[in-house]
């Protein structure tokens, strides 16, 4: 009997352990190998596009899978990391999709009529009539022609303005062969991981996926005080993988807005690149990979297609948001839409007057659907009885606002026509809307035929004929700086390089009005170039940046500090780009075309002359007075390759910097001086 007790026990013993590990040890390992999938959308902003470091970090991580949703007016910023984003395509660490140009709210634009049953009762709409659906299908059969032009392929996906869809967006976009759109709807109409299926005729489907609330974390109201940047982004990263490891398994499709993110997109990868490192039941999944296989379909068909807004967007004014009251119903709101609507007019009018060539009118239609955008709609409005603002918060309104209004000025600039006085004048004023009937106007500053005006009388052989280096006053309202010193040899004439600079204040008794900077460069570009203009307008020591932008060896004397940066890009078939920066990594605070520069048969023409305006309300009005330095570089290593400058031996300080391995403030060899003009 008890000889056999120690196998007994042994029985026992082995029986306990296996219940136990059938109870809880298979399970812990079941929890184990049961992967949570996530998807994370990034949209895209220009100040993302600037530095590219957030490349690098997916190249190197092994855990991060994201979708690049991108708009054809970012597609020229790709240029010198094209092939390693595709390279990142191709090893399935990233997905492309495509957005319109300026983010505009889908349902707004097609018809606003049918809009209204999804707003609150008693909310007052524009009184303008608008209707854009048919012309936004073609809008995004355009985008995607031109995403498959720069990608290599047609986008499988697309993400609305704002995370605002229809049932006839989403049904144009399933027309048009999209297989998923990410938008955002009432959170009493979906829940998350609700997903709905949209069947054709043809049999091609449309998945909508509702961006998952978890979301809102890494974002803040654009009333935040400063939108500052950099916060604690570990903590808040933590905390929404947290969740979603703890959800019931249903995955999670994530949208980081940037143009609402306190923090650049580098900084969200990296430290999310080191939390995916120890989570290991959290797997991140492209968007394409959340669509349902034949056959595994789990739709929510009762589920409405609502348009509503991304839930972290509220916007100024009175009603706000979330939802469509983001971009409407607000009386300064509904005014931006009844200047849509007037500029729209005036297009069609110009459209149909026989004197539009196709080109000017393709760029016309480009910034007025730019104008649209929802970024711009967001912050108008006056703030909720009672709200305080910050300071920098009410800077921004404003500029926000000044963009929109530069954006269509630039509409009549390319039908060359006057710009209308509602788009000088404040928002805020009672306007009343006049179509622009009258005759076109040229810059004075065309080099190539002179041009008269009530501001100056440009002369071609006024700069050409110049002896000397320096700036020379055309007129009043007009100057202009030659480089007629550089006596460059045959060979080095087949280069491009600047030949003048100008400058001319147009508008110039207006506080609305602007100045204007133009370039003639000897020859036009065959590739892609970069042309940045550094400005001081205080000329004091220590008040603004000595650092050229990256990739540029060369810097300013303390004294010369730049404070705004026009840093302008050619693409050959595109035209000129320009974006205006207040200091290194920054926010873009101004974007606008050349305006003079149109192409034809991807050839440009006169690419060698570049003219931008921007608003005297942002930049000032002082032009004259200001210190400027010009430099030519190029595109894929960003070395300056000519130089506007009062310096000596220009040609021996360009190989110095070309040559130059160590960035030093106290290399005085490398310290350019910039143009000024000694005012009387």
């Amino acid at each position: 009997m008890f000889e056999s007790f120690p196998y007994k026990l042994l029985a026992a013993f082995l029986f306990i352990v296996g219940f136990l590990f059938s109870k809880t040890g298979l399970n812990a390992v079941r929890a184990q190998t049961t992967e949570v999938r996530f998807s994370l959308i990034i949209l895209l902003q220009t100040q993302d596009l600037q530095d590219f470091s957030w490349v690098t970090t997916l190249e190197k991580s092994s855990h991060l899978r994201v979708t690049l949703a991108v708009s054809p007016d970012q597609f020229y910023q790709f240029n010198s990391t094209r092939a390693m984003v595709l390279d990142l395509v191709q090893k399935e660490k990233c997905e492309l999709a495509l957005r319109l140009s300026g983010d505009p709210p889908l349902p707004l634009i097609g018809n606003q009529d049918l809009a209204r049953i999804y707003l609150p009762e008693g909310t007052i709409l524009p009184n303008a009539h608008i209707d854009w659906s048919q012309e936004l299908t073609g809008t995004i059969q355009r985008a995607k022609n031109r995403f498959h032009s720069y990608w290599g392929k047609f986008p499988e996906g697309f993400v609305p303005g704002g995370g605002s869809l229809s049932l006839p967006n989403a049904e144009m976009l399933q027309e048009q062969g999209f297989i998923w759109t990410a938008a955002s709807f009432p959170p009493v109409e979906w829940s998350a991981g609700q997903r709905l299926m949209i069947a054709g005729k043809s049999g091609t489907r449309l998945w909508i996926f509702n961006a998952d609330p978890l979301s809102a974390g890494f974002h803040q109201p654009i009333t935040a005080k400063g939108g500052t940047r950099n916060t604690n982004s570990a903590a808040t990263l933590k905390n929404i993988l947290n969740q979603i490891e703890i959800s019931t398994g249903m995955p999670s499709e994530l949208v980081l807005d940037l143009a609402h993110s306190p923090n650049p997109l580098n900084v969200v990868l990296e430290e999310l690149d080191k939390l995916m490192r120890l989570k290991k039941g959290v797997k991140m999944s492209l968007m394409r990979e959340m669509v349902p296989a034949q056959g595994e379909e789990n739709s929510s068909d009762s589920s409405q297609v609502w348009p509503y807004s991304w839930s972290w967007i509220t916007g100024m004014g009175n009603p706000s948001g979330p939802g469509l009251l983001s971009w409407i119903g607000d009386a300064k709101k509904n005014l931006a839409w009844e200047i849509l609507h007037q500029t729209r007019l005036d297009i069609e009018t110009f459209q149909n007057s026989g004197k539009a060539d196709i080109e000017n009118l393709d760029r016309a239609m480009d910034e007025f659907h730019a104008a649209q955008s929802t970024l711009y709609l967001e912050w108008m409005g006056r703030p909720s009885a009672g709200a305080v603002l910050e300071r920098e918060v009410l800077q921004k309104q404003k500029e926000n606002e000044m963009y929109f209004k530069a954006t269509l000025a630039n509409v009549y600039r390319h039908m060359r026509q006057i710009i209308p006085a509602h788009l000088k004048g404040p928002m805020l004023s009672n306007l009343s809307l006049k179509s622009s009937q009258e005759k076109a106007r040229i810059s004075t500053l065309d080099f190539s035929v002179p041009e008269s005006s009530v501001t100056a009388v440009i002369s071609t052989g006024t700069v050409e004929r110049a002896d000397d280096p320096g700036f020379i006053k055309l007129s009043s309202s007009a100057l202009a700086w030659t480089a007629a010193d550089w006596q460059r040899t045959a060979e080095e004439k087949k280069n491009v390089a600047i030949k003048y600079f100008t400058i001319e204040l147009i508008d110039e008794s207006a506080d609305s009005g602007w100045v204007e900077f133009g370039f003639k460069l000897n020859n036009e570009p065959t590739k892609p170039v970069a042309l940045d203009l550094y400005i001081d307008i205080n000329h004091r020591s220590g008040a603004g940046g000595r650092i050229l932008l990256p990739g540029r060896k060369g810097f300013v004397s303390s004294r010369d500090g730049w404070e705004y940066v026009l840093s302008c890009k050619f693409n050959p078939g595109q035209g000129w780009d320009a974006n205006l920066f207040r200091e290194i990594n920054s926010r873009s605070i101004y974007r606008s075309h050349s305006y003079k520069s149109s192409k034809s048969g991807g050839k440009d023409k006169e690419a060698n002359k570049i003219y931008f305006a921007v608003p005297r309300q942002i930049i000032g009005s002082l032009a004259f007075q200001w210190g400027y330095l010009a430099c030519l570089a190029r595109n894929e290593d960003a070395q300056i390759t000519d130089l506007l400058t009062p310096a000596p031996n220009i040609e021996e300080l360009i190989k110095r910097m070309q040559s130059s391995s160590i960035n030093d403030l106290e290399q005085s060899e490398l310290v350019i001086p910039m143009m000024r003009m000694e005012v009387n």
